[in-house]
This record gives structure tokens, sequence and C-alpha cells, in this order.
């Protein structure tokens, strides 16, 4: 009786370490350990069309791979996924699926032709001759993580989408009408006389009041504030520093150099041209011909009829690496010539040396300060990050800058003032902070009191802050800022002196008064400016600020008025408008209509993939694609 109690108790002990160790798995969300054959493995559902969770994951990796190439390497897939990229990637997959379903569904096929042009006319798979290259082939699929089969299937429907974008492009003809009048538009051209009130010229303009003063500190309150600066205490990383401490031994230094021995080698160099020919015959006929007298550029613009190929200046290596029979070749050579005929996958070869450099043997005493800073830059690099997970678990166990510096041996550095551009309250350049375009953004969002994260920068140093106080930026007393709020005034009574001037010139050119005799009474040039078009292009057109344009083309011929410009203000006179027919050039006219036909073929592509949302179904495992995101 007892044994079976016991058995009983047992059962449900078991039941119950069972029941919590699947909770546990639900909790925490290990599904991998019951995802079993035939459990979903597809991110997204496009008819019958699945986006695998892998491929969305190699989608995902090169976008973001190029994004952080844009921010220099200093961004996180939280923040990619802050700024809309998961998403953005997978409406870039749901897209094409959708095409490939529609592609399907009409039946459409590619011709092994088709995939094979496409391959041969990719650049990326040719050589150095326009041709295509199995070799590079072959290393760019591998570059991409991609078999040669899973490519062709690419190809295959990108051809497909073409070819229905194609067949959209075919309707998309804009109105002939638009086209003209976006010529017409664009291109008009005016022409003026202009004559120039230089707002620097005005000299005499007697002293502001104090009443001038004060309005103007009131009026541009904003321009005199001092800047918000914060206090903070800062633990920097640098791995210089830590490198100066590291010793490296001569015996290390020695192993280094020889193990690296070939790195440090300057190989030979040659300068080298080429004639290529389709037999040995050819080559052997225009060796002979050089050997005889003539000049090698001569006979390669007669036989080849565009002269010799410059390979350019290349090291034997690089030159195996288009064919080892051409490095055997030319580096056959003691000295510069021309070399036997060579024989690759193009055909014949009959190279020419012009110029050699010579290698030069790696010298242990000329490097050993350059492998010494390289050893000691790698070793400090290692004990950086090693200090860092250190410092990182101290100030997670909350402790405080000045704990964790005092434990590790670390400098503590106190800033009293820095405003958002680095500088200290007297504007001046801060010495040791790490990289301000990493270092302020990082301060900004920082609270009060607050510490950040640990940072590391592109440079492999590590940062932590806190701020320890704000001093918020506040107006500066007109007493505190008297010269620049006179320079302020001097410089709007000379604007404004100026446009008086060009305003009064510019009445009398109304009554009649020719812009030539204006200048002639003032001392000024008359400056002839133009054509020009709405855009600032065209003849005279530096400096042609956006306010003169638009006085011109709102002007009739003939007409005065008023512009300024950057140093001061214009009086312009419209001499003449060029209006050209649509059928006196006809390439404008022939690329608005083929811009306006791109951009209606793209409005008609969306609007054909919206409706293509509206026919297939669309559905979207978001744990999966969650699954992918952490992995980074």
């Amino acid at each position: 009786m007892l044994t079976n109690v016991r058995k009983s108790i047992a059962k449900v002990l078991i039941f119950i370490l069972f029941g919590l160790l699947i909770l546990s798995f639900a909790v925490w969300g290990i599904g991998d350990i019951f995802r079993g054959p035939g459990q979903a493995t597809s991110v997204a559902e496009v008819g019958s069309i699945t986006i695998e969770q892998q491929e969305f994951s190699r989608d995902l990796r090169q976008e973001l791979t190029r994004l952080q190439t844009s921010f220099g390497g200093r961004l996180s897939m939280e923040q990619a996924q802050a700024l809309g990229l998961v998403d953005q990637v997978l409406q870039q997959m749901v897209s094409r699926a959708l095409f490939d379903q529609q592609a399907i569904d009409l039946g459409m096929a590619v011709t092994e032709e088709q995939i094979k042009d496409t391959i041969r006319n990719e650049r990326a798979f040719q050589n150095q001759f326009g041709e295509f290259d199995p070799r590079r082939f072959d290393n760019v699929l591998r570059s991409l993580n991609l078999s040669e089969a899973g490519y062709i299937r690419m190809i295959s429907r990108e051809i497909s989408r073409q070819q229905i974008a194609a067949a959209l492009g075919a309707v998309a003809l804009p109105p002939e009408l638009l086209a003209e009048r976006i010529f017409t538009y664009s291109e008009e051209r005016r022409s003026a006389e202009t004559i120039l009130i230089e707002s620097a010229s005005f000299h005499d303009l007697g002293e502001p009041s104090e009443a001038d003063l004060q309005a103007l500190h009131e009026e541009f309150a904003a321009q005199f504030m001092t800047p918000e600066t914060r206090s903070l205490t800062l633990i920097h990383l640098r791995a210089e520093d830590l490198a100066k401490e590291i010793a490296i031994s001569d015996e290390a230094l020695r192993a280094e150099f020889d193990t690296r021995r070939d790195d440090y080698r300057v190989a030979e160099l040659r300068d080298i041209e080429q004639m290529l020919f389709d037999s040995r015959e050819e080559a052997e006929a225009a060796r002979s011909r050089i050997e005889q007298g003539e000049a090698f550029d001569a006979v390669a613009r007669e036989l080849t009829g565009s002269g010799p190929i410059g390979l350019g200046q290349l090291s034997r290596e690089s030159l195996a690496l288009q064919a080892q029979a051409l490095a055997d070749a030319a580096f056959a050579l003691l000295e510069e010539g021309v070399t036997q005929p060579a024989e690759s996958d193009f055909g014949w070869h009959l190279l020419r040396v012009t110029a050699i450099t010579p290698g030069q043997e790696p010298v242990f005493e000329a490097l050993k300060d350059e492998i010494r800073a390289g050893l000691a830059r790698e070793q400090a690099v290692d004990g950086l990050v090693s200090i860092a997970n250190e410092l990182d678990d101290i100030l997670a166990g909350g402790e405080s800058l000045e704990t964790a510096a005092a434990q590790l041996d670390l400098s503590l550095v106190k800033v009293g003032a820095i405003d958002g551009r680095g500088q200290d309250a007297q504007g001046q350049a801060i010495d040791g902070l790490p990289p301000l375009d990493e270092f302020l953004p990082v301060l900004a969002e920082t609270a009060v009191g607050e510490e950040s994260l640990l940072t590391e920068t592109r440079e492999g140093d590590y940062f932590v802050l806190r701020v320890d106080g704000v001093v918020p930026a506040e107006p500066r007393t007109l007493e505190a800022v008297r010269d620049d709020v006179a320079q302020l005034w001097r410089a709007r009574s000379r604007e404004r002196l100026a446009e008086e001037k060009a305003e009064a010139l510019a009445a009398r050119a109304k009554e009649g008064i020719a812009l030539t005799k204006l200048a002639e009474e003032e001392g000024l040039s008359l400056v002839t400016r133009g054509p020009l078009n709405r855009f600032g292009q065209g003849e005279d057109a530096a400096g042609a600020s956006s306010d003169l344009l638009s006085t011109l083309f709102e002007l009739d011929e003939g007409a005065v008025d008023v512009a300024s410009e950057q140093t001061g203000f214009l009086v312009v006179k419209l001499t003449g408008i060029d209006r050209p027919a649509p059928s006196d050039r006809p390439d404008s006219l022939s690329t608005i209509e083929e811009r306006l036909a791109a951009e209606l073929n793209d409005d008609l592509i969306s609007g054909f993939s919206l409706a293509l949302r509206q026919t297939y179904d669309v559905t979207v495992n978001g744990a999966l694609i969650q699954e992918v995101v952490t992995r980074y």
C-alpha cells in the first residue's frame, strides 16, 4: 500500500516537472525545440509563393550592411528596425512575389537563351575586355552565398517581372501636350540689364541710438543667446593609451616579421600593353614584324584596328589571376620589350613591357617600429574589450562611474561645460573627447543624473558618461553683446540704404531713362545677365539669386524692378524673352518625354502592385520575422 502511494506521488511530481519545463519553453520562446518537419519556415506567403526565412534573413543582412556603410558602421539592427528597415525589406520581397505569382498565372515562360544573355551581359561577370568570365561568375556567386541553380531561378523571376513591367510601360505614354508645356516652361530663357547697388558701398551711417540697439536686441534675441551647456563625468577607454603600456619583446617582433614577410614584401610591378589575336600564327607574324624594326603601336593599329590595349601596372600575382601564361610571359623578360605569344581563354596575346618597377625585400630593422605599434595596438584592442566588459558588469551592478573607475584603475574625466558643438563655455574645443559625431548624440540623449550605455566607437574605443547638470540657454544682456548688436545695426542700415537707392534708380528707369545713363551718372557698372532659365542655368548664371530669377520671370519685356542679391540690390530691366518651339530642340523634348514616361511607368507599376495585393492573399508570420531580427 505504501509502495503504491509512493508511485502515485512520483507520477504526480513527474507530470508537474514536465509541465513546468514545457511552460518555461513557452515563456522563453524556445520554439525550435518543438519545430519539427512540416512546421512553417516561411516569413510570408503570397498566393502560392512562399518567402522563406533564410531568403528574408539574407536580404535583410545585405540591406543592413549597405546602410551600415552609409552610417559609418554605427547602425545596430535595433536602430535599423526603428528606421523601418525590416518592414521595407519585407514589403520589397512581397512586391516581387506578387509579380512572380502574376507571371505564373499568365503562363509566362523564360527561355534558356534569355537567361544566358542576361548573365553574359552582367558587368560584374565580365573581364577587362568586356567578355564573360566564368571564374568571376563563380566568385561573385560564392561571395553572395548563392548556388548557380539558385541564381538562375532568381534571374528567371527577374526577367518575368521585367516583361510585366515592360508591358505596363508600353502604355505609359505621356500626353504630347504635357511634354510640350513642360518643355516651354523649362526651356524659356530671359535676358536682362542690371545695376548692382552694393550694401558695402555705404559708409556714412552715423551711430545707433540706445533705442535702436534695444529694439534690435529684442527683435533678434535668438541670435544673442548663450548655448545650453552640460557638465558631465566621463570614462574614455582608448586603445592608444593602453598600447603605450604594452611591451613587445624583440623575439615577438622577429617572429611577427617572419610570419608576415610576404605581406611586407613589395612586389615587382610592370607596365604592360598587349595585342590580342585569334591564332598563334597571327601573333607570331606580328612579333616578327616588330623584330624587323616596326613600331609596336603601328603594328597594333594596323592589325587590330584600335592600337595596343593598356593593362596598367601589374604584379606577377595580379596578372596571373587573369591568366598564368600571361604572367609567365611578361615576367620572363629580363628588361623592357615584347614577349613571345602567350595563350589564354581569350586568344593569343602579344605583350609589351614598357616599364619595370623593381620589388623590395622587407628589412626587419626598417619595419621594427611599425610592427611593434601594430602588435601593441592588437593587444590593446583585445585588452580593451576585456576592460570594457568588466566596466559594463560593474555599472550594470548599480555602481557609480567613480566606483567603477577606482576598481579598475581608470581615469575619470570631468567636463564643466560643453555645448551642442562640443565646445566649452568660451567657445573653445575640448581635447580628449571621443569622436564628436558619436559622442554628442549620446550626450544629448542622456538625461540629467543618468548614465549612458557603454558605447563603442568606430575606432574600437569605448566611453560611458553621466550628465551631472544642465545650464539652459538664456538671452545675453545688451551690455554683453553691445558690439554684436551694433554690427547688426550697421549691416541692416547698409542694406536699407542700398535698397532705397535701387528703388530710386528703378523709379527713374520706369520713367524712360536708360539704365546705361543711370549707371554712368552713379559711377556704377551695367551688367548684362542671361539668357537664363528659371533654374539659374545659362550664360552669366554664376551668382544669380533666386530673387533675381523669380523677378525675371514675372516681368514683361522692357519692364523694370528691384531684386535682392547676396551683396546688395539689383535694378533689373528685362531685355529679352526666348521661348523656343519644341521643334527647335527635339533632343530636349525627347528627354522630357522619356522622363515623363519613366515617372508614369513607375506610377503604373505601383498601382498594379496595389491591385495585385487585392487579388492575391498575403499572409505574414511575424514570429519568424522576429526570430531573424533577434539573431543580430
